[in-house]
């Protein structure tokens, strides 16, 4: 205690406390809540589900737990529009207080998922959202406006991702508000500005939130000023499972702000790559042209050299024809001839052993063949088995009872095995 003032409290005496007022609080025992779902991301492995319930002047956080049975109604989802039955109560950790749901009841959907979907329908029926209408990408981009707020945190995971994917792009900010009452034209206007200035393309990013907080990215003025744009617009907006419809508008959607960047420029290692593959085309150009010069040049040289090659062979065959005149006239042609005679018949005779013995090996090999077809344990080598019951050969199904134990011979071991079941044929 503090001599001198109001008694010192823990946190934990502050928070207990609150819990007791509000849960002793009669009128909060049983309450019956109207509002809009939100923020609501599916049911926990436990089974337990959050949401938030909101209107035009609050929202409330909201808990089912799992272990109590609660069904939801096959209309449960975002935008609709329930009544939940239950009591109020507190979150000490994170000083906040939210609603122990236990039935609830769709009455209908909620204020801004009828405008999402009013305004979706008309804009695709205009044709903002067609295929026809998106722009490719620039190939090489130099310099990229980054439509966001500087605060946001998705700028910063914007900055570091295309510091180290693409760090030859020049990044212009162009800032604004992304989530409140005036974010929608703050957007708009940002966008018009970025388009004005001199850039290959834009990216329009913001983390992830809420359906509420994510709306005004839903607003028309938004999703029109992406479509008027001089250059392309990438979004990344919020997470994987959050699609606005300025992600419909823009010529290229991606899931996050950090996917936004490696897709709105190709990375350093992708161009250094390119790189080489021109330099490497520019090496094999140059080496053929140097190639081409080179066997301009053989070729001349190879003509010289047949024109110098064909005199000198006139000269030979006059030279050669006078040596065979004079062979001709010498006993040693005779002996050569029959020399060549004599050779032939050797080889003749050679070339015969050797069929006589191809063909007996041939022989040879067909019967072992037929041998090896035989052979049991060729069979079983093929993955075949023989099964035995009783000692005896088993050639039919039936003539083995079920429950019977059989034995089956395999290429390398055997098995035993009981019989279950059978297809007698």
């Amino acid at each position: 205690m503090n001599a001198a003032g109001p008694p010192v409290l823990l946190v934990g005496d502050v928070a207990r406390y609150v819990r007791t007022l509000i849960e002793g609080d009669e009128r909060l025992r049983r309450v019956t809540v109207r509002g809009e779902i939100s923020n609501f991301r599916g049911i926990h492995a436990n089974g337990n589900a959050y949401f938030d319930l909101k209107d035009d002047q609050a929202l409330l956080n909201c808990v089912m737990w799992g272990s109590n049975g609660v069904v939801l109604p096959p209309e449960f989802a975002n935008g609709a529009q329930v009544d939940a039955d239950g009591r109020l109560s507190t979150y000490p950790r994170r000083s906040s207080y939210q609603l122990i749901v236990d039935r609830i009841r769709t009455v209908g959907q909620g204020d801004l998922h009828a405008r999402y979907e009013e305004l979706r329908e008309r804009l695709q029926r205009e044709g903002l959202f067609a295929l026809e209408r998106k722009r490719a990408l620039p190939r090489y981009p130099r310099r990229i406006a980054v439509v966001t707020s500087p605060a946001a945190a998705a700028y910063q995971d914007f900055l570091r991702t295309m510091a180290a994917h693409a760090p030859y792009v020049s990044l212009l900010l162009v800032e604004t508000p992304v989530q409140g009452r005036e974010a929608a034209a703050g957007i708009a206007a940002a966008l018009e500005r970025a388009s004005a200035l001199e850039v290959d393309a834009i990216a329009l990013i913001r983390g992830g939130g809420s359906f509420e907080d994510l709306f005004a990215f839903n607003e028309e003025p938004v999703v029109r000023a992406i479509t008027q744009t001089r250059v392309p617009v990438v979004t990344g907006i919020g997470h994987e499972s959050d699609v606005t419809l300025a992600d419909f508008a823009a010529d290229l959607r991606e899931p996050t702000p950090t996917a936004a960047a490696r897709a709105i420029a190709p990375a350093r290692k992708e161009l250094l790559g390119r790189v080489e593959q021109l330099r490497g085309r520019l090496v094999r150009q140059r080496n053929a042209i140097i190639d081409e010069r080179r066997q301009r040049l053989d070729y001349a040289l190879a003509d010289l050299v047949t024109r110098t090659r064909g005199a000198l062979a006139e000269r030979r065959e006059l030279l050669a024809a006078a040596e065979m005149r004079l062979a001709r006239r010498s006993p040693r042609a005779g002996l050569a001839a029959a020399h060549g005679r004599l050779l032939v018949t050797k080889r003749h005779l050679s070339d015969l052993g050797v069929r006589v013995v191809a063909r007996r090996a041939q022989r040879l090999n067909v019967l072992a063949a037929k041998l090896a077809v035989l052979d049991p344990e060729a069979i079983l080598q093929r993955g075949y088995a023989i099964v035995t019951h009783a000692g005896r050969v088993v050639r039919e199904a039936a003539e083995v009872r079920l429950g019977a134990l059989i034995e089956a011979r395999l290429a390398r071991g055997t098995l035993a095995a009981r019989v279950e079941g059978g297809d007698h044929g």
